[in-house]
């Protein structure tokens, strides 16, 4: 614990030096690519940083744990402001790429390999991640374990391609959709999902979705709406994905309570399901504007209508 704190302090000492010297940006730099670098890379050195990480995400000591992804997280913040070696015989100038394709080389379905990759996906070069990643994370969208940090990687890795994509592209609402929305379409669709992959997508991957925004603003509720016949979405089904993103969106504020279907609001209060009316409850309460009419009136005739459901929270 006491390696991990020290290592912990010294990566976010340098990331604030290397924010306020602006002079000797190059210098520091050179030197954490010269002394510090070389210890991420797993099996390079002798109890190396990389090797210690990984084998403290695998310790039974939570604090230990929690320290280690401390760590990842704080060496992928260096990954931007760090100037590039000047002299280097790596293909690759980012310290983090050798111990992201060792994470993959032990598997992806293991606590800390999930866990390890969600601290450090982030600053790793689209190249670097192999195109079956994604496949591979769709594939595990069936298990209950680390269901939310697999469905943040997935948008995660969506929306680095789509960032790459439009560096060197004008971005149409058309290419948006193909890069970032067709992809997941098998994982949308009930009809084929088992039920547990249908229920993380709509408690995980929905909610985590409403933050990427397309070019022409829609969002990919909007364009679930267009494919019914080819997703064979029943009306429940589709009911079920508006009020879990629109809880989503107006919990994160982008959406207001005056901008919604308040007649789909009305069916969400008094639906057969009781999962669709507490959400329907906790938009009415947890949105920007609490004392606004129709909020007042939701709250309202939710306790109304939900005046026997006590027992279900």
């Amino acid at each position: 614990m006491d390696h991990l704190s020290l290592l912990l302090v010294a990566l976010k000492q340098l990331r604030r030096a290397l924010d306020h010297s602006a002079s000797d940006v190059a210098g520091l730099s050179d030197d954490f690519n010269q002394y510090l670098a070389p210890a991420f890379v797993p099996g390079a050195k002798p109890c190396s940083f990389a090797d210690t990480i990984w084998g403290s995400l695998e310790s039974s000591n939570k604090s230990e744990q929690s320290k280690a992804i401390e760590i990842l997280t704080a060496a992928s913040h260096l990954v931007p402001v760090l100037r590039q070696p000047t002299s280097s015989s790596s293909t690759t100038s980012n310290y983090l790429v050798p111990l992201f394709r060792y994470i993959l080389k032990q598997g992806i379905s293991h606590r800390r390999s999930i866990v390890a990759l969600s601290s450090i996906i982030a600053s790793v070069p689209v190249r670097e991640v192999p195109q079956d990643l994604l496949e591979r994370l769709l594939k595990d969208l069936d298990l209950v374990e680390f269901s939310p940090i697999r469905c943040s990687l997935v948008v995660e890795i969506l929306q680095s391609r789509w960032s790459e994509y439009i560096r060197a592209e004008q971005p149409t609402e058309e290419e948006f959709q193909q890069i970032v929305y067709q992809p997941l379409l098998p994982s949308f669709d009930p009809s084929t999902a088992s039920a547990q992959t249908w229920q993380n997508v709509q408690r995980y991957l929905y909610p985590t979705l409403s933050s990427v925004s397309s070019p022409s603003g829609r969002g990919f509720l909007a364009y679930l709406e267009t494919l019914p016949a080819e997703l064979h979405f029943d009306e429940d089904a589709m009911f079920e994905c508006w009020i879990t993103i629109t809880a989503a969106a107006v919990q994160s504020k982008q959406l207001g309570i005056r901008s919604l279907n308040q007649e789909k609001m009305k069916q969400a209060i008094w639906h057969a399901d009781f999962s669709i009316r507490l959400k329907a409850f906790s938009i009415y309460t947890q949105n920007e504007d609490l004392l606004d009419e129709s909020s007042v009136k939701g709250i309202k005739a939710s306790f109304v209508y939900n005046a026997a459901l006590h027992v279900v929270g």
